[in-house]
């Protein structure tokens, strides 16, 4: 989650879209960003044509993804990359560091 939260201290939209790009990678385009913000519980990202929120449950131990536009192909498309950076940290976080 920190990793989508970080998109909200870019200095321009545009800075967003490139750095969630790399987190992507080449696999998938990330549409130009409108407008992307830290929503009080989790990150907002505007696209114009569709819009993702990522936050924590308040209930559950669970992150949840909310992902809306008229293209469902490109969406599911978009939405399996960004389940695949969340899927990425969470190992992350359960390998042991080396030293």
């Amino acid at each position: 989650m920190d990793a989508f939260k970080a998109l909200t201290l870019k200095k321009s939209p545009r800075e967003a879209q490139e750095a969630l790009q790399k987190l992507v990678g080449q696999g998938v385009r990330v549409p130009e960003f409108k407008r992307v913000f830290w929503a009080g519980d989790g990150t907002y990202i505007d696209f114009g044509t569709m819009w993702f929120e990522l936050r924590a449950s308040g209930t559950d131990a669970v992150l949840r993804f909310y992902i809306e536009g008229k293209d469902k192909e490109f969406l599911e498309t978009l939405n399996k990359a960004f389940v695949g950076i969340a899927d990425r940290k969470i190992q992350e976080l359960k390998m042991p560091k080396m030293r």
